[in-house]
């Protein structure tokens, strides 16, 4: 399902090479025109290359100038292609989590769409049969929001790049977790960062290949059992 993504019609067929067909059709149809047409889009030129660099993007910091200058559009027209994606559910802005104005970032998002087959088309303009380190972080974005809701699930950044790919939030307690597509032991310096400076915090490792045991207290995760591990936790 990372390759090919979640939607229904699509991950029901057995056959890969009917899997491709109907994936291109659906962002043929429905995401190049269908929404398109939704948003009023004028200069579709435009609003594709939106699509491509903003896949491109996905798991990095979303930098509203930057995308707007390397796209030609105004800011204002980019903030209006998020809004357009957000609404219909292709892809989603990730606020950070913050308590010291001065050392963490407080404004700046990250983007992740909803569908990885859908980004794995957009970013390579083909289906590309092979789970890249982007990929799986997208997958385990997409996992966490239907468990957990967007509200309550963050990433942390601070101003000296420790950075954590996921925190959740829930009540008094924090739960992080750190995206590795291979766990061979790894040093896990930003996850110890955090725990020191929020004791309440949980550390967790999202892994699709556990090569050595995890060691500081920090648990091992494949990513179906995401949601046994979370959601009875909210």
């Amino acid at each position: 399902f990372i390759i090919f993504g979640a939607y229904p019609r699509i991950a029901l067929i057995s056959n890969l090479n009917n899997r491709r067909y109907y994936l291109k059709e659906l962002i043929q149809t429905y995401i190049k025109k269908d929404i398109r047409d939704i948003g009023k889009i004028r200069n579709i030129m435009k609003f594709n290359n939106f699509l491509r660099i903003l896949a491109d993007q996905a798991g990095s910091l979303l930098n509203i100038d930057e995308l707007a200058s390397s796209i030609g559009i105004a800011r204002e027209t980019v903030y209006d292609y998020l809004i357009l994606l957000e609404g219909t559910y292709i892809a989603r802005r990730l606020t950070p989590f913050f308590k010291n104005l001065r050392s963490e970032l407080t404004k700046m998002p990250k983007i992740y769409f909803e569908d990885t087959g859908i980004l794995n088309y957009l970013k390579y303009n083909d289906i590309i049969e092979k789970v890249s380190g982007e990929l799986f972080e997208n997958c385990i974005y997409a996992e966490l929001r239907k468990t957990v809701g967007l509200d309550s699930l963050r990433y942390w950044r601070t101003q000296s790049k420790q950075e954590i790919d996921f925190v959740i939030q829930h009540q008094k307690q924090l739960f992080t977790l750190e995206v590795k597509k291979v766990y061979s032991g790894q040093k896990t310096t930003s996850l110890e960062y955090f725990s020191q400076k929020y004791s309440n915090s949980k550390k967790f490792i999202i892994t699709l290949e556990k090569r050595r045991e995890a060691k500081g207290n920090i648990s091992l995760l494949y990513p179906w059992e995401i949601f046994s591990a979370f959601a009875t936790k909210l």
